[in-house]
């Protein structure tokens, strides 16, 4: 009988000191799970925060349907805008409250916005430094953004997911993000460039520093690449070991470019002048032209012609020039603007620029350069417009950042905020 009463003592005792053992591994367990949490909420924020958003309100001006601002008490900047059905801002932000309130240092944001002007989600990846925006491509599912803090890293942030993570990370000065048949992030040091293959993990280096990539795509057997370096202006084809040189504009700096059906139109500065080269679909020069002085050149083709608008003092300006690179027009179109943007719609080139005198103003004018319309929407402040993109409406859906209320924008959170706007057309 008493060792029957010590068996049961003994089991009493085993069955204590198992359950004394469950529960410390359940507490451990937790811990862990809850330190793992906290880690991930400090690095990627996606939940929705409690700071209700504020719906997009009618604008005062006729000329505007509605009008929103986004942001928290402190600097909050877009830098890119894609439309995907809804559209996705891309910034920083240094703000840690409303829109922003789950930050909790200097951050990189994506903010979904639908066409009528209301934020429907933010989602923000925290960084222990301040950063910068550098670029941002779509590729695959994903949105990439290439962002300058402590040296260079990736953002992704999946489209599916809706999730923002860094991909890669490199101790060295971002340039730009290419996007081919892969995300390939360039880098620079002193006198060398790196071209780092996403998927590939492999890096392809050049003994000379870009100064910026002008195009990167898709090109034959590689990646298209046009740049100016050492005062010269590159065009060649990227492969993982390689770089093949097509053309090299010695003494030039390439403005800008565009690509057409059968040429390839680019604007640089060789010297003191400005020209236009025509080339075709092998980089062969077909046609020069010299083109007077100014800033902010952009190219388009319509109808067979090629068009260059520029500002020279504030002046908006048009030429008109066909493939064999003679003038067929020219001709001053606006006066006291500041920068411009434009959209070719319904056989007219509507125009939005920001003025001297810190107002917008919507333009339309023919090919020849008659301006047909003009909607001029004060401002006391000048609004740094990022987007400018025709809508479903057949209006203007305006994305930028603003530093005050004005009679624009009505409202404001901090000391530069998120703006967007829908202009009547």
């Amino acid at each position: 009988m008493k060792n029957y009463k010590n068996y049961i003592s003994l089991g009493i005792l085993i069955f204590v000191m198992c359950g004394i053992i469950f529960a410390f591994s359940t507490i451990t367990k937790n811990n862990n799970l809850s330190a793992s949490n906290s880690e991930n909420q400090n690095q990627n924020t996606t939940q929705t925060p409690k700071f209700e958003f504020v719906p997009a309100r009618q604008s005062l001006n006729s000329s505007i349907s509605f009008e929103n601002n986004f942001g928290g008490s402190n600097f909050d900047e877009v830098n890119f805008v894609y439309y995907l059905n809804d559209y996705y801002l891309i910034g920083s932000t240094l703000s840690t409250d409303k829109y922003f309130e789950n930050n909790k240092s200097s951050s990189v944001y994506v903010l979904i916005c639908d066409s009528l002007g209301n934020a429907k989600n933010v989602y923000t990846l925290n960084f222990n430094s301040e950063i910068k925006v550098v670029d941002a491509k779509i590729f695959s599912n994903s949105i990439y953004i290439l962002i300058d803090s402590d040296g260079t890293k990736l953002v992704e942030f999946n489209l599916s997911s809706t999730t923002l993570k860094i991909v890669y990370s490199i101790n060295e000065t971002p340039l730009n993000l290419v996007v081919s048949s892969q995300p390939i992030v360039v880098t620079t040091l002193t006198n060398k460039t790196n071209l780092h293959f996403l998927k590939s993990n492999k890096t392809f280096s050049l003994n000379y520093k870009i100064e910026n990539i002008v195009l990167g795509c898709d090109y034959a057997n590689g990646t298209l690449l046009i740049f100016n370096a050492n005062n010269a202006v590159f065009v060649g084809i990227l492969n993982l070991d390689s770089f093949e040189e097509i053309i090299q504009i010695e003494n030039s700096n390439l403005i800008t470019f565009n690509i057409t059906n059968l040429n390839f139109v680019f604007v640089i500065k060789s010297q003191e002048n400005y020209l236009v080269k025509i080339y075709d679909l092998n980089f062969e020069n077909k046609a020069e032209l010299k083109i007077p002085n100014g800033t902010d050149f952009k190219l388009f083709y319509y109808n067979n012609q090629h068009y260059l608008t520029y500002l020279t003092n504030n002046y908006l300006n048009m030429i008109s020039f066909c493939n064999h690179g003679d003038t067929l027009n020219s001709k001053t179109i606006l006066s006291g603007v500041a920068s411009y943007n434009f959209q070719i719609v319904n056989n007219l080139v509507a125009c939005l620029t920001s003025n001297t005198d810190g107002s917008i103003s919507l333009n339309s004018f023919n090919f020849i350069g008659n301006l047909e319309k003009s909607v001029t929407i004060p401002s006391s402040l000048n609004l740094n417009i990022t987007s400018f993109e025709l809508n479903y409406n057949l209006n203007f859906f305006v994305v930028g950042n603003f530093k005050m209320a004005n009679s624009l924008i009505t409202n404001n959170f901090g000391n530069s905020d998120i703006f967007v706007c829908e202009i009547k057309f």
